[in-house]
């Protein structure tokens, strides 16, 4: 344990969690004259914070007449799922705007079905869905295959941004994966499928 000072059962290394209430680290702040809030304060501000700036970008959205999104997947170190999704629009004095519509954990199966019923949800909330006009993702099949459950006649466009990353991939021989046999495709399908034939984040060239 060296190079890591244990307070009983939590240590202020990679496992520290981060309370504030824990008697050795209150001590500390108290000392420089900081007086930590408890952690129901925190989580009630928190709350009170999300509930003001969802009404405020609700009014903001109001009055738009159309709505362009851009939504993708990241995942940080932990190998913790987020999907993110942005709205473009332009406002009663004709100026372009772009805003984030919604930035959260994604816990589910990166399918579809669980993907369109995500971004369908967080339109619905927002009072927008009805305004959609386009959406811009990247290439993998289940983006593609949500886009079409989200809407047929929505016109699904792919990221210039992504497309040239993959160029720039396979022109340098990056992350090259090796073909693929018919009976490992077909493997893949019925084991990381919704159903409807989509790869969980496989883009459509076969490169992540």
């Amino acid at each position: 344990m060296a190079g890591r000072r244990v307070f009983g059962k939590r240590s202020c290394g990679n496992g520290y969690s981060g309370d504030l209430r824990f008697p050795e680290i209150k001590d500390i702040l108290l000392g420089i004259g900081y007086t930590p809030p408890h952690r129901n304060s925190v989580q009630k501000s928190l709350k009170h914070l999300r509930r003001k700036h969802h009404d405020q970008l609700i009014e903001h959205l109001k009055n738009i007449q159309s709505l362009s999104i851009t939504t993708d997947f990241w995942t940080n170190r932990a190998l913790e799922s987020f999907l993110c999704i942005t709205g473009h629009f332009l406002d009663e004095n004709f100026k372009s705007e772009s805003i984030i519509l919604s930035f959260s954990s994604y816990k589910h199966r990166h399918v579809s079905a669980n993907i369109a019923q995500s971004i369908i949800n967080r339109l619905k909330e927002l009072g927008v869905y009805e305004k959609l006009h386009s959406i811009t993702c990247d290439g993998a099949a289940n983006m593609t295959n949500a886009c079409n459950q989200i809407s047929t006649e929505i016109p699904r466009l792919w990221c210039i941004a992504h497309r040239l990353h993959l160029v720039i991939c396979n022109a340098l021989g990056f992350w090259m994966k090796a073909k693929k046999s018919t009976d490992d495709i077909i493997m893949d399908i019925l084991e990381n499928s919704d159903g409807n034939g989509d790869a969980e984040e496989e883009d459509e060239t076969g490169i992540y």
